[in-house]
């Protein structure tokens, strides 16, 4: 079974579209530790930061159209970094569609943009991004708690299907605030923070169990699969010796079927003797 992409969706509603490969659908996030020389050269003096949440990425599509006479909504669908279409966003949506209605109202009526968010609940990753993946087939009997998006960016649908917003981070990120100025709905920027401070800074938020930071150039614009120092995520990185104690080829069917899939390992966690 095939699942819809947002470039099927977007032609669908009339939108001329070339679709990208789907490593090149959005932009990434570039681990700090994997930044090289030229790189770091290149680093902006100062950054908008944001704690960085343990979710799952979503392309938020919001698109004005008429119910009734002069009755409007936004159609709101929720999708991958590649593209695809996630599923068990419904609930996601109404909450979205409500929040922008003030801008339908009495007359404007905007053309249609992209959010960017980054899903979240309180269950471990692992259960969220299985509810939300896109090739799910059967039905989830896992309901999340505290089940919500968190939006840092917002750019124009055009923008989007040509693959580049050359509006200023700290722009896109003003327009976000006044799309969504009454909601609990945006992630929190703190003040700006050097390279040098947000690393610094970042030890707090591990020390308490926090995912870390995503550090935001304020002058960059967006563009589809970029991975440079304009955002960079600060990860505490965790190491642990382990013993290989077996292995798994590659999913059957796939390409991998015969070639090594897994290693397994077994290692001492934290105070465990054994």
């Amino acid at each position: 079974m095939s699942v819809e992409t947002i470039w099927e969706y977007l032609e669908s509603k009339g939108f001329p579209v070339v679709p990208r490969e789907e490593d090149k659908t959005v932009q990434k996030v570039l681990e700090s530790d994997k930044m090289n020389k030229a790189q770091r050269s290149r680093m902006a003096p100062e950054f908008l930061v944001s704690e960085k949440l343990d979710g799952v990425y979503s392309l938020v599509t919001c698109i004005p159209v008429e119910v009734s006479d002069d009755v409007w909504e936004f159609e709101v669908r929720q999708w991958g970094r590649s593209g695809k279409a996630q599923v068990n966003c419904e609930e996601l949506d109404c909450i979205v569609n409500n929040e922008l209605l003030h801008l339908l109202q009495p007359v404007y009526v905007p053309t249609g943009f992209i959010l960017i968010s980054e899903i979240t609940s309180a269950d471990p990753l692992a259960k969220l991004s299985g509810y939300l993946n896109p090739n799910r087939v059967n039905k989830s009997d896992f309901e999340p708690t505290l089940f919500m998006d968190n939006f840092h960016d917002v750019i124009g649908l055009g923008e989007f299907i040509v693959g580049r917003s050359s509006v200023r981070y700290y722009e896109r990120r003003q327009y976000l605030e006044r799309l969504l100025y009454d909601s609990n709905l945006i992630d929190i920027d703190s003040t700006s923070l050097t390279f040098e401070e947000a690393k610094d800074h970042v030890k707090a938020i591990w020390k308490l169990g926090g995912e870390g930071y995503v550090l935001r150039d304020p002058d960059a614009p967006w563009v589809a699969g970029a991975r440079n120092e304009t955002m960079i995520k600060l990860k505490e990185k965790l190491s642990f010796d382990g013993t290989v104690v077996g292995m798994c080829s590659g999913k059957e069917g796939s390409k991998y079927e015969f070639t090594l899939g897994k290693l397994l390992v077994s290692f001492r966690s934290f105070g465990d003797p054994e």
